[in-house]
Formats: structure tokens, sequence, C-alpha cells
């Protein structure tokens, strides 16, 4: 069994199924590119946003490692620094995170 793999019984739901927090297979979650424009930022706890020219490297030579979490209505969720930095970079789309379930 590759390392990756559930033990048998640890709350294995096969190849396919993804569990979820309510118990149910499936997922209240999909992952697709949005306009950088059309995410909307709403009140947030971080002030200071840091080093974003360092974070847009990172971005311009990796790639966007970890998508941004938005509702389906384009309200951020989490990754304000990324949606940032995505727009210092001059991106038009953003691979997102659409979590539908709260």
């Amino acid at each position: 069994m590759p390392p990756h793999a559930p033990k048998p019984g640890a709350g294995d739901t096969g190849p396919r199924g993804v569990r979820i927090a309510d118990g149910e297979y499936g997922s209240p979650i999909t992952s697709q590119c949005m306009p950088v424009d059309k995410i909307r930022v709403g009140k947030r706890h971080r002030k200071d946003m840091g080093n974003l020219d360092a974070l847009a490297a990172s971005m311009d030579a990796l790639g966007l490692l970890h998508p941004v979490v938005v509702a389906p209505d384009g309200l951020l969720l989490s990754g304000e620094r990324r949606v940032a930095a995505a727009k210092l970079l001059g991106w038009k789309t953003i691979p997102v995170t659409i979590r539908s379930r709260l």
C-alpha cells in the first residue's frame, strides 16, 4: 500500500470517495479558474499584507500552489495575499476553490 493511502478501517472511502465533515460522499467543493476582478474581498482580519513582491515572485516562478477559496458569489474566503499578488503579476484569472456549503 502506498504511504499516502489510508490504512484499512481508518476512514477509507475507496478510490473515488471523498469524506466530508457531514459524513456524505461527494463534495460541496469545486475547482476552476475565475477572473481576478470578479473576486470580492470583504472585511478582513489581516491589515498588513506583508511582502507581496516576494509572494508574487514565488507565484511567477512556481505558479499558484494553493488556490484561493471563494463562495459561489465570488466572496473571498481565504487567500487575499494570493489575489493581491496575482493582480501585481497582471493575471487575468486565478485558480479558485469554490466552497458552496459553509
